[in-house]
């Protein structure tokens, strides 16, 4: 019988197969665990139902700042809608927003979004609670999200464009289930003009604050049904 040499110990070629064999195993299991701890940590946003009509609405208030503003405008009520046409979907967007009551060193605010929506990417991570970056700003084509505070002359405008962020989304308890969003931008683009706003163009623009997500089945909103991430 031949026998291979391999430095101090013989080895069979039956055996060197088998070894070729288990290692080659080996390597395609870890690529197997690679891909599903990949695919583990996305997630989607999921409804219970095939069509869903999302709203969200501010529990706590938005800040709006950018540099060199000494003090944040303060938006006490923000809201906006969406919808989930089918049962799971990666991203979701949160248009017809709409900021009331803000105000800035004791001065209205007016804000007026233009179209503008925030986009939400991808959620990754869990189970408690999942990252979502980026968010992205779109706009129609010119415009922009616009705070104006008229009686100090100031304005801030924030643009289309992709958000560093922070943000994240959790489950909450229902029933039934809704999604609460932690927004937070920064980084961001923006045009000032006036009084304490200064005249400027940077990207240290912030907007954050927390929306509840809740889902419906019928566009009037009267009959409420689960949506969470997974």
């Amino acid at each position: 019988m031949q026998v291979v040499e391999t430095g101090s110990h013989s080895m069979r070629p039956g055996r060197r197969t088998k070894l070729r064999i288990l290692s080659l195993a080996g390597v395609a299991v870890l690529a197997l665990f690679a891909v599903t701890a990949s695919a583990a940590s996305a997630a989607s946003y999921k409804s219970t139902s095939t069509l869903t009509y999302v709203t969200a609405t501010s529990n706590a208030s938005h800040l709006v700042n950018m540099g060199g503003l000494s003090s944040s405008m303060v938006c006490p009520q923000v809201s906006g809608s969406a919808e989930l046409t089918k049962a799971a979907s990666s991203t979701l967007t949160i248009g017809s927003l709409a900021y009331t009551g803000c105000t800035i060193a004791g001065q209205k605010v007016t804000v007026n979004t233009n179209g503008c929506a925030y986009k939400l990417s991808e959620p990754t991570g869990g189970p408690s609670s999942f990252t979502v970056n980026p968010v992205t700003i779109e706009c129609p084509a010119g415009k922009a999200i616009v705070f104006e505070a008229k009686s100090a002359g100031c304005s801030i405008s924030y643009g289309p464009q992709t958000a560093n962020t922070a943000s994240s989304v959790a489950n909450e308890v229902g029933p039934p289930s809704y999604i609460s969003l932690n927004l937070s931008l920064f980084g961001l683009s923006y045009t000032s003009s006036g009084g304490i706003c200064g005249g400027s163009s940077e990207k240290s623009g912030h907007l954050s604050g927390p929306l509840a997500l809740r889902g419906y089945r019928d566009a009037l909103h009267t009959k409420a049904t689960s949506i969470f991430v997974e």
